[in-house]
């Protein structure tokens, strides 16, 4: 009897190794690798997804085994994304490093009325090109917040508007680097990302914009390393086109700033503090 107690249980541990490693096994192989579609006007499927959000929750719980490329199908859009009530997206995938990922918008517009419309939240290796991205929000309003050390990211050839922000809080910018989605907080928001070749306006409204076109908020314990804004045309904005403080070894490049949005008194176009 007692000998039979042993057989049994150790039957048992071994189909539960056998099981776990099963487990193990397939969650391996339900990493994301290779070509995507996100077109909300197709059925859902292994391929394609219907939102940003279904894609970004996809990846962000599997990650990636290797190189993922993801095209926005043409005249498919826009995106209404509202993750939760601060964000529109959110992207924590992390560590893809040669395995990047590239989101190809094809000129499609992802818009969200979030505090943020998309957040890298310690994300890294990720490509957003020629997507436009609208946030139509009133308070804490902005384009893009990266953080939680999101490092090797680049958002390029895209139109970021913010269209109905018309305070002069200094909590809204068309791309933030803050701990805080609330405003600017300093942290280890990441290093080596690129904002290049974008236009960042209000749409068409002379009283609308952010506080900041571009903020970097570091502390002196909390630098940076190697961001890049490059040829970038900024208006819009009611304070600072570029906010830099506490930011080392910074790029900056080529950027053309303007302001014609009505109502500020005094305008810098690029502000660095103990940089």
């Amino acid at each position: 009897m007692k000998k039979n107690y042993k057989r049994n249980w150790l039957f048992k541990f071994k189909s539960a190794l056998v099981l776990v490693s099963f487990l193990i096994s397939g969650t391996a192989m339900a990493q994301l690798s290779g070509t995507y579609t996100i077109d909300k006007g197709s059925a859902a499927s292994a391929t394609n997804f219907t939102s940003f959000s279904s894609f970004a929750t996809e990846i962000n719980s599997k990650g990636v085994s290797g190189p993922v490329v993801v095209n926005v199908v043409k005249g498919s859009g826009p995106y209404t994304e509202r993750q939760s009530f601060q964000y529109g997206v959110t992207f924590t995938v992390s560590g893809t490093s040669t395995n990047t990922i590239t989101i190809n918008g094809n000129g499609e517009k992802l818009t969200s009325s979030s505090y943020a419309a998309v957040r890298f939240n310690g994300a890294d290796f990720i490509t957003i090109d020629n997507l436009a991205v609208e946030n139509t929000g009133t308070s804490y309003t902005k384009c893009y917040l990266i953080n939680n050390n999101a490092d090797s990211n680049t958002i390029k050839n895209s139109n970021l508007t913010i269209t109905n922000f018309r305070s002069t809080s200094s909590s809204s910018a068309y791309v933030m680097y803050s701990a805080s989605v609330y405003g600017r907080s300093s942290g280890y928001h990441g290093s080596g990302n690129v904002i290049m070749d974008n236009t960042m306006s209000n749409g068409t409204s002379s009283v609308a914009g952010p506080y900041y076109g571009v903020c970097d908020y570091r502390s002196s314990t909390r630098r940076s390393d190697g961001n890049s804004l490059l040829r970038n045309t900024i208006t819009d904005v009611y304070y600072y086109g570029i906010y830099y403080y506490y930011v080392n070894n910074t790029i900056t490049i080529g950027n053309d700033i303007t302001q014609p949005r009505s109502g500020f008194r005094t305008f810098y176009m690029t502000y660095g503090y103990r940089c």
